[in-house]
């Protein structure tokens, strides 16, 4: 018999309030079932890396009876993130930095606190506490810190020994003689991406020369870069540093992927990049590199050239609709926190949050100069990414690209920083 419309429906309301356990009755295609897990990720398939992640999600599916639906996403994650989110379809665990959007996600309600998670999942006890203060935002835990870096300056001591450069620059005069002795040989000198966040990086580190923490912290979250007499100071040194001649040609317009590539075939002598590269250069380049630090000028708040490290190089987050099936997203959190899971993933180079497990320095000879060595010869400082407004990240690094196009001066560059903080 052929129910009416009408009638079909009042039953299957019925149904519904009395099996909620049994049926999902409205939810969201996204939605994860007890087998179900969905993830957002940043892991490329075919990175270095990529394919030891894809082997541990496959053995987690295999080991729980758990399928995992996963999305990969690189540079827009956050915007694939937030539009999902507004969706109600977002994945119920995104693993993703602590920077440009993400900083406010714990604030707009986006993520959950993990804090007392953490503590009943047995995680908490485990964290470096450094891991867990940078992962903290107004007493709430934002997400799982789950992996660090190294972020130093790489010198290709091979292509410096070639114009007669013996040891790598730990002061900028040194570094803009260094930069004309390579140009005046054709060789390339020191390459970042201008156009995206690696120049961003890359120029913050040298705007903020003259100050400590707490003032470039300030700076970067108020937006008042032209009326800091220490800001200015950094901006003059970089239009020194730029104007000399010490970036690859045509720096304005590169990228970080192209940065790498560069760098990685011997087509620049000098860049800043993160230990997640490290798996990148062959193991002839690794044999050439030195990791230093970003020289300094004189007057410098900082006795050793700069580099940074911290722990926001990827965390574990959960959804609100990883809230609703926090049984599968603990199984998923506790089997990456397993001490075989850690052990696949730094044996390939990750720089783990943990108290009782260091990094691996048989993992690559790059690794192993940054974790026995680096730390003697530079002076760390923050990033300050969390300093920045989640929704002025961006326009900051679009406004930022115009520092590298030569002819700008320091007025003009300032002036186009604070225009981020007004878009």
């Amino acid at each position: 018999m052929k129910l009416p419309s009408k009638t079909l429906t009042l039953w299957l309301v019925v149904f519904c309030a009395l099996l909620p356990l049994l049926s999902s009755c409205g939810d969201s295609a996204s939605s994860s079932s007890s087998d179900t897990l969905s993830i957002l990720h940043i892991t490329a398939k075919a990175t270095p890396n990529g394919a030891v992640f894809q082997q541990i999600l496959h053995d987690f599916e295999t080991q729980n009876h758990v399928t995992v639906k996963q999305t990969i996403a690189a540079s827009d994650a956050t915007q694939v993130y937030e539009t999902s989110l507004v969706a109600g379809k977002e994945a119920d665990v995104v693993m993703v930095n602590l920077a440009d959007k993400a900083t406010e996600w714990s604030k707009e309600g986006a993520v959950i606190d993990v804090k007392d998670l953490a503590q009943q999942w047995g995680i908490s006890s485990q964290l470096i506490p450094e891991a867990t203060k940078e992962w903290t935002q107004d007493g709430k835990l934002v997400a799982f810190p789950y992996n660090g870096f190294k972020w130093p300056v790489w010198y290709n001591m091979d292509l410096l020994k070639s114009v007669g450069i013996t040891q790598a620059p730990t002061t900028t005069d040194e570094l803009i003689a260094d930069g004309k002795a390579l140009q005046a040989a054709g060789k390339g000198g020191f390459v970042v991406g201008g156009n995206d966040w690696s120049g961003y990086t890359l120029f913050t580190q040298f705007m903020e020369a003259y100050m400590k923490a707490d003032e470039i912290g300030n700076v970067l979250k108020n937006g008042t870069f032209c009326s800091n007499p220490n800001v200015m100071k950094g901006i003059n040194l970089f239009n020194q540093i730029r104007d000399s001649g010490v970036f690859v040609k045509d720096v304005a317009g590169l990228t970080a992927d192209q940065m790498n590539s560069q760098f990685y075939t011997a087509g620049a002598s000098m860049m800043s990049a993160g230990s997640w590269a490290f798996a990148g250069a062959s193991s002839d380049l690794a044999n050439h590199i030195y990791l230093g630090g970003l020289p300094i000028p004189s007057g410098s708040a900082y006795d050793k050239p700069t580099a940074y490290q911290g722990y926001t190089s990827m965390g574990i987050w959960i959804s609100p609709n990883g809230q609703k099936h926090l049984d599968v997203v603990r199984k998923f959190v506790q089997y990456m926190f397993s001490s075989s899971v850690i052990a696949k993933q730094v044996s390939t180079g990750m720089i783990p949050t943990l108290k009782s497990v260091q990094p691996d320095p048989n993992a690559s000879p790059l690794l192993k100069q940054a974790t026995t060595e680096l730390d003697n010869r530079v002076s760390y400082i923050s990033t300050n990414d969390v300093s920045v407004p989640g929704n002025v990240q961006q326009n900051l690094i679009r406004a930022t690209g115009l520092a590298y196009t030569k002819g700008q001066s320091s007025p003009q560059i300032c002036q186009s920083l604070e225009g981020a903080y007004k878009q």
